[in-house]
Parts: structure tokens; sequence; C-alpha cells
């Protein structure tokens, strides 16, 4: 036993109870407000009201409505709850004890919300509908903010009044896409009209349904029509007995009841023949079938009132009476045919037959006429014919042979032609060495009406004797040239797979095989693999030579009159030291093929020169230069970008040693401290604001007012280097605009490429001859060093090239980066040329060991991505 240990009294926790405003709900307007009337259709409002939300937003979650009237719960269905014209709901039937219930989240905001209930009436004649809210717990709403439950307020009655449906209705729709546009003549238990039947409200039966139609005579030789054979079809079981069908009506006893709500097909079917005895129908007579209006003919099943089904006469969509038809015509994508001979199983005929839209065709017979039309070439010069058909996308059926054909050779086939589609019908030969000259062949085509029975019409003209295609005895020839897919010269990295050149193959008047290609190769240095491809497909590859002979086991095949194009790729190995060249010039020409023709079988190697592809220079990593936005477009006073643009490198790292802009200007705007090898004014900056130590040079004066072009050089301390993972943006920033800079003034940059032809890699700059450790970039004469020349080491003396005479500079020491002054002592020594004074840019794959401004591995702009590049405008604004 334990013992308890307190005292009394004991006291538990304050709760301290506050007073909170929670929203209100009220139901007002509740619709409808008076005894209504309704067809039975679909969407009818069976109950709407007025929710007023107060003080807050509330959760509309529940909602439940009582049907309370005569209506039976079976036609009264898919209900749907909106709110403010929006569907949150849905219910399919009353329940047992005749009501719906609508769950759903829906947030209702303060004010007045519109709730409405529609419902799909199907049934229920002369019965009531009336939907009622029965307990205010039947609206669950919560404060959103509280969570709590509301419970609304009803201002006037909750229950809508009573929907009476009224006495069922027929509808009575022509479905005119059902029909035939045009029917044979003769056919029979042809469709001449089709409805869509509905009733709704109540059963409906009608006892009899009276169709009829409108006939029009083309040549007005017959007056009247009465079509044999007509009958109802209701869902595709016949109602009623078979009866001429009469223009003017004939009434058929159907005896069928349709259920509300239920879609019903009524066609109308007769034979397409006139059985009045006064006369015949014809091709391109029209006919249109109608249902004409009945008479107390139907009896309203729970109402119990007749009425007229339909309620008003309703036609059908024109049928033209046609008879079995087809066009043949020489297929357009097999024309006149070159070919040598001799040639088996050869296609000398193409035609194809197509169906009219009056009835499907039975095919029963081809026939051949063989005609010579340039001597001599005739049907003894053939043997083994036989034709070919395929109707649409179906199996192609071959015919019998002819050994020994003859001028008319006929074949008996059977195949049914669908209405509107179309057979492809071939005819084919073996062609004899004897023929000369040129042949054609002309066919005609036999059938029957799959409906009517009779003759088909080929062409409008009985069986339509159509000419085939003109066979001609041609010589063969086949050429090879460069495909126009063939790449331009480009620069390419190492270990990439690059295409160098294509080569059309093309057979003329017969067909070839190709069973070897030989290719001369340049550029073998930095080859690792040459392979052909066939589209996508590699058919050979060898090691990369001067000389490369691909041998092929399956030959290449070229079908007569057509061609193949072969692409001639070439897998890249490593450049640099000991491996490729640094701008290997890669190139592939075809020079010799062995073929075979078809036509004698004799096998020949050809020398052939199409001419070799262009030139694909190979480097361990290229520069590709974009274009960036300028900060501003705008031409003003003071520091302003010219040029913003981004260097990135492809493959492995690259460096540039120099970059030339070219600046066009109006007569307004200057730059202040640029004026020749004296130019300040403009300085290089990379990303960050961090400027570019180097040399600038203007080819002329900014500094003054006057419109001119110029080029400015930009030389750095030191090569900037640009890996592969980080490409490096610049700007070219003028640091004191002035001058005039209003409307219409501008100033244009852009980064040229003035080389035209490839230079091989070569050093950065002019050198002395006997001095490898010093260099310039070169600004004037490129044979010596002149005045404006930009110092790229520090030295102190440098010996002359032939007397080894000291040359000491007048000043203590070249600083790197300083200009040869008009005085120093170093003026006119000898210069051996580096890659190109005027390059736009000056650019290294740093493929060289120890790779610097001396090695061997700079490269020119010629073919620099991108390069020349768009200009970029400051345009000026104001007055």
């Amino acid at each position: 036993d334990g013992t308890l240990s307190s005292s009394l009294p004991i006291a538990g926790n304050i709760h301290t109870i506050a007073n909170a405003d929670l929203a209100t709900v009220t139901i007002t307007n509740v619709l409808p407000n008076a005894d209504t009337n309704t067809d039975p259709i679909d969407g009818v409002r069976v109950w709407e009201g007025t929710f007023t939300v107060g003080q807050r937003s509330v959760e509309f979650t529940r909602f439940a409505l009582r049907q309370i009237n005569s209506i039976d719960s079976t036609d009264v269905s898919n209900f749907k709850l909106l709110i403010d014209g929006v569907e949150v709901a849905t219910v399919d039937s009353l329940d047992s004890n005749g009501y719906i219930t609508f769950s759903f989240n829906k947030t209702m905001q303060t004010g007045a919300r519109n709730v409405k209930v529609l419902a799909d009436i199907t049934g229920g004649s002369s019965r009531a509908i009336q939907m009622s809210l029965r307990n205010r717990a039947d609206v669950e709403v919560k404060d959103a903010e509280y969570n709590v439950t509301v419970l609304p307020t009803v201002t006037g009655s909750a229950t809508a009044n009573k929907i009476t449906v009224n006495s069922g209705v027929m509808s009575v729709i022509v479905n005119n896409a059902a029909l035939p546009v045009t029917v044979a003549n003769n056919s029979s238990g042809v469709l001449l009209g089709q409805w869509k039947v509905k009733a709704t409200g109540e059963p409906i039966k009608v006892e009899t349904l009276k169709a009829g139609f409108t006939y029009n005579s083309k040549d007005g030789s017959n007056a009247n029509a009465e079509l044999r054979n007509g009958k109802i079809m209701i869902n595709g079981i016949q109602a009623g007995s078979t009866a001429n069908l009469k223009e003017n009506g004939t009434e058929y006893t159907v005896n069928y009841t349709f259920q509300p709500g239920i879609e019903t097909i009524v066609e109308v079917y007769a034979d397409i023949y006139d059985n009045d005895g006064s006369g015949e129908i014809k091709a391109s007579d029209i006919i249109k079938t109608k249902l004409i209006q009945g008479v107390d003919n139907a009896t309203r099943q729970v109402s119990m009132g007749t009425m007229d089904v339909p309620g008003a006469t309703s036609e059908a969509s024109t049928i033209v009476v046609g008879s079995g038809s087809a066009t043949l015509t020489k297929a357009t994508n097999y024309g006149d045919q070159n070919t040598v001979i001799p040639q088996t199983a050869y296609k000398i005929g193409s035609w194809n037959l197509t169906a009219g839209t009056a009835e499907d065709i039975n095919v029963s017979g081809l026939s051949f006429v063989v005609t010579q039309v340039v001597a001599t070439f005739t049907h003894e010069n053939m043997t083994d014919m036989y034709a070919t058909y395929q109707v649409g996308n179906g199996p192609v059926v071959t015919t019998s042979v002819t050994p020994t054909p003859t001028a008319t050779n006929t074949y008996s086939i059977s195949f049914v032609l669908p209405k509107g589609q179309t057979a492809a019908i071939n005819l084919y030969s073996n062609l004899l060495s004897t023929a000369t000259g040129s042949v054609k062949t002309t066919l005609t085509v036999t059938g029957t009406g799959a409906q009517s029975g009779t003759a088909v019409s080929i062409n409008d003209e009985g069986v339509g004797a159509t000419d085939g295609q003109t066979i001609a005895v041609a010589a063969g020839s086949f050429t090879v040239s460069k495909d126009a897919s063939s790449p331009v010269a480009s620069l390419v990295t190492e270990g990439s797979t690059v295409k160098v050149a294509s080569y059309k193959l093309e057979a003329l008047n017969d067909s070839y095989t190709v069973s070897r290609l030989k290719f001369n190769m340049t550029g073998t240095s930095a080859l690792k693999t040459v392979q052909l491809k066939e589209g996508s497909n590699v058919i050979g590859s060898q090691a990369g030579a001067p000389s490369v002979t691909f041998n092929f086991a399956t030959p290449i095949t070229i079908p007569a009159n057509q061609s193949k194009v072969i692409d001639v790729e070439v897998v890249l190995g490593t450049i640099g030291a000991g491996t490729g060249d640094t701008g290997a010039d890669i190139s592939a020409e075809l020079v010799e093929v062995l073929r075979r023709d078809n036509a004698t079988g004799t096998a020949e190697v050809v020398a052939v020169t199409p001419g070799a592809g262009e030139i694909q220079y190979a480097y361990k990593g290229i520069p590709t230069i974009s274009l960036e936005t300028l900060p501003s477009t705008v031409l003003t006073a003071g520091t302003k970008t010219l040029q913003k643009f981004q260097v990135s490198a492809s493959t492995n790292p690259i460096s540039w040693a120099q970059i030339i802009f070219s600046i066009t200007r109006s007569s307004g705007p200057t730059i202040s401290d640029c004026n020749g090898s004296a130019c300040t004014g403009i300085k290089l900056y990379r990303e960050g604001g961090i400027e570019v130590p180097g040399t600038m040079i203007a080819s002329g004066d900014l500094t003054s007012a006057a419109a001119n072009t110029i080029t400015v050089k930009f030389i750095p301390n030191n090569p900037e280097q640009i890996s592969t993972d980080s490409p490096r943006k610049y700007e070219l920033v003028a640091t004191n605009i002035g001058g005039i800079v209003t409307s219409g003034q501008y100033i244009n940059t852009s980064i040229p490429r003035p080389t035209t032809s490839f230079a091989a890699s070569a050093k950065a700059f002019a050198h002395g001859t006997n001095a490898t450790t010093l260099a310039y970039a070169v600004n004037g004469d490129t044979n010596k060093v002149a005045a404006g020349d930009v110092r790229k080491q520090a030295t102190v003396k440098i010996a002359a090239a032939r007397s080894g005479v000291t040359l000491t500079v007048t000043d203590s020491g070249y600083a790197l980066g300083s200009v040869v002054g008009a005085n120093d002592s170093d003026v006119d020594l000898a210069l051996t040329q580096g890659v190109a004074r005027a390059s736009g840019l000056i650019w290294s794959d740093i493929s060289k060991p120890g790779s610097s401004i001396s090695t061997t591995d700079w490269a020119t702009d010629y073919l620099v991505r991108n390069l020349p590049t768009s200009t970029q405008t400051l345009s000026g604004s104001g007055s």
C-alpha cells in the first residue's frame, strides 16, 4: 500500500477563456422560387442559393440536399455543384433516402457567393423534382482561421420550388457523315440516309416511319423514280417489311419503342434501280432521301399522349449515282528509263489504278501491248515477262510468267480494289543484248463493279489503254565527284573524329559495284585512323598513312541512275613534341576506284580526279572568340567599354599574344591619349576590372575630331593563358571619350580577321638574327627593328647579325613592353619575321615544350571561330 502525500485542495492549471468573432454564413434567395416546367434535358438548375460569408473566409467541405417530390430516382442523375460558376463536385445519383451529398474542399472568401446545383433529367414525364436543404447541419463550413465549425443561418425557405417534367420529346438528327457521296447504278441494298433518334422524358413507341426521296434526272430522260427494295433499319436490324421506296413517301410499320436517353440509329436502304417501269436511273442522277413528318404516329408511354415523329421532315444529303469506274495512270515516281543491256527482271512499265468512289471493283484482267518506239526494240528482244500488283500497302502479288512474250500479253487475275483506293501495277521482263533503240508497253484493265456487276469504265473510255514508260537502250557510265557535303576548311583539335571529305559515286543507266577505294592523305603526322562511312555505318578503317587503300568484302552497290555518298573521316592523334605537328594540314583525295558494271560483269581499276577535300588544320587546342553584350550602347563622354568579348579554348588550353581591334568613328567623338604608338587611352581589362598589362599601338589618331577607321593592336606583356574549363572575358575600354557625342555620332569596334590564307606555325614575333632571347612585336618594317616596335623581352645589348659589333641601347635597358624610339641605337637591326604582324589574333596551342613567344607553335587568326566579329556600336543621343 502506498501513502498519499498531498494537501487538499489540489489546484489545476488556469485556462483563460478568450472571446473571438467567428466567420458567419447566411443562406438566402433560394431558387427556383416559383413552380416551373422543363423538358427532360441535361443541366437543369434544380437548386440555387446565395451564401453570404462574413468576418473572414470559410472552408466549405460538405453540402447535402434531398429530393422531396414525385420524380423517380432513375429519371434524374449527374448532379453537379457549382460555386461562383466553377464546378467543384459531382454526384451520380440520388441515394436510397433521396439525398445527394457533395464532399469537397472549397475556400469561400467574404462576400456573396453563388451556390448552384445542376442535374440531367432523362425521364419522369408529368412528375416533379424538388430539392430541399433539410437541415443546417447539411452545410458544413469552418472558420478558415480558427478551424471552428460555423452553423449557417437560413433566411427564408431553404427548399426550391418544384420543377415539373414535361411530356416526352423525340429528337431526330440526320447524320450525313455516314453516307456515301457516290453510289453505283444498279447496286443493291445501298444506305441512302441515316438519322440519330433519341427519346427524352419517357419511352416513346413509334408505330410507323414514312421515308421518301427527291430525285433529279441529270439528262431529264426520267421524270420519276421508285427505288426497289426499300427498308428501314433500326440499330442494324430491319424494322417492318420491305417495300419500294417512293418519292412522295412509303410508310413502313416499325412498332419500335425508343427508350429515354438512348441514342438509336435509324437508316433507310434501297436498291439503285427504278422499279416504276417508266424509265431508268442513269449515272450522274441525284437522290436525296428524307424522313417525312409523321402524323400522330407515336405514343408517349407514360403521359400517354400521341405525337408526330419526326416532328418535321428531315432530309439527308444528296447522293450522286455513278458507275463502277477507275483511273489508270502512268506512275509518276518511275520515269522513262535509259538502261544498258542485257538486263534481268527489268521493270519496263509502272502504273497506278485508282477506283472511283461509287463502288469496289473486281479486277479480272491485265493486258500489255508491247510497241517499238525506235528500231529495233520489240517483244522479240524480251523473255520471261510477268506482272505484279499491290493494293494499297498490302502484299505484292506476282502473276504467272510468260517465257516468250508476244506483241500482246494478257494475264488473268482476280482481286478487289476498294473504292477510292489505289493498286500499283508493274511489268517486268528480261531484256536481251540484241535490242537497240527503245520500246514502250500499253496497259488495259478489265473488271466489274462489285455491287452493280457492270463493266468498269477506265478513264471514262472502257478499258482505258494507258502508255507506260519508254525504255531506251543506252551506255552505262560511272562518275566520281566531290559531294557538296564535304566540309569547308577549319581548325580541329587532337583526339577528335573529323570528316575531311565526301565523295559521290554515281551510276548512270547501269548498276555498279565498288570493291576498292584508294585515297592520298596529307597531314599524316596527326592521323591515328582513317575510316570510311556510308551514312552512319563505318564500312572501312585503316591506320593513317600517305596512301590508304580500302578493300571491301561486301562491295558498295550503286543502283542504276542512283548515287551514294561516301564520307572520309579521320581520328586525330596527339599533337605536340614527338607526335603530330601543330597546324598539320589534313586532307583526303580519292584517286583510284575498282568498279564492276552489272551489264558485262567486267571489273576495272579507274583513276579518278574529283579533287581533295578542303584542308583541316590540327592543333592541340583551338580558340573561339565570342562577343558579349556591352554594358551600355550609349555614346557618352568619359570612360566607356568599346568591345566586350570572350576567349575560350577547345580540348586543351591555348594562349594568345596579340589581338587587333578595328575602330571606326564619326567625325564628332574623340578618345584621349591614343595616337600611334602613344596609345595609353585605351586599355584591356579582364572580367572583374583587372587590367591586362601590355602595350596598345594605334595605326592612326583618335585624339582629334575626324571620322576615320584605324586599328589598335594590343600586345600583352605576357601571353594570356586560357584553360578549357575557364573561358576568359575581356573589355576594351576607352578611358576618356570626349568631343561631340550627340545623336548621329558613333564609335564602332570589332575584331578583324585580315589573314586570308594559312601560315605555318612559327614564333610569335620578329626576332634578332643572332639573339634568340630577344623579340619585337613589329609595328613597322618586318625586316628590321623600327621606331614603334614593341620590346617583348628585357635585354640591355644585342650583337649585330654579321659584324658581331655590340650595339648599346640609348637607355640603360629596355623594359618589357617599352616601345623603340626613333633614336634608339638598335633601330635597323635585321630581324627574322615571326607569325604575322597584321594578324587579328596571334595564338598558341601550347604544343611545344616550354612554349613561349620564342617557340614555333604560334598561329594567325586564319579560320579562328567567329572572326571577324560583328561590330559593337556606341551611339550618341540627344543634341
